[in-house]
């Protein structure tokens, strides 16, 4: 179930958090919370909208929210719908409800083919590179793979979901 919870982190490394009906404080491990960020938008029940929440719109499109080149914006099986507008309902997000997306068999369409132009990696190591500067959005187009599969949804603008690799195309 998605509940708002407001976690507090000390310099001293505790944690202390809100939540529930009563907004009461418990001390501890958040080993069970993902962290979305807020975007600053409310939906059309005025329920706050986070990065990877599912949303559906008043045309009845149900995409996921993201960071991408023009802010957050709405994304669905590849495609950028738009920023964030009026009219739309969070439903559910990619961490609890993946299913309403109806991605899991056509996120990944295109076969790939290994050439010189293919370089495969783990998302691991593809974070790992990030980390250290290695790959910039300049230097070419990576795209999210699964399965011998590749996604049209690059990697600098559509969250990983259930990716295993990246498929890295340098210009």
């Amino acid at each position: 179930m998605n509940h708002y919870v407001e976690i507090y982190c000390y310099k001293d490394g505790s944690v202390a958090y809100s939540a529930g009906e009563n907004n009461d404080f418990a001390i501890g491990n958040t080993e069970n919370f993902v962290l979305m960020q807020f975007t600053g938008f409310e939906d059309k029940n005025d329920k706050k909208i986070f990065e990877g929440d599912i949303c559906k719109s008043n045309k009845g499109i149900i995409s996921f929210v993201a960071w991408g080149v023009h802010g957050w914006e709405m994304l669905s099986n590849s495609h950028v719908y738009s920023k964030i507008s009026c009219g739309i309902e969070v439903i559910g997000n990619i961490y609890e409800n993946k299913e309403l997306l109806n991605m899991k068999s056509s996120r990944y369409t295109k076969k790939i083919v290994m050439d010189e132009e293919t370089d495969i990696q783990t998302v691991e190591s593809w974070e790992k590179c990030i980390e250290q500067g290695l790959f910039h959005i300049d230097d070419g187009n990576g795209y999210w793979c699964k399965d011998g599969y590749e996604s049209n949804d690059e990697v600098f603008s559509t969250p990983k979901l259930d990716a295993t690799h990246v498929n890295w195309y340098s210009k």
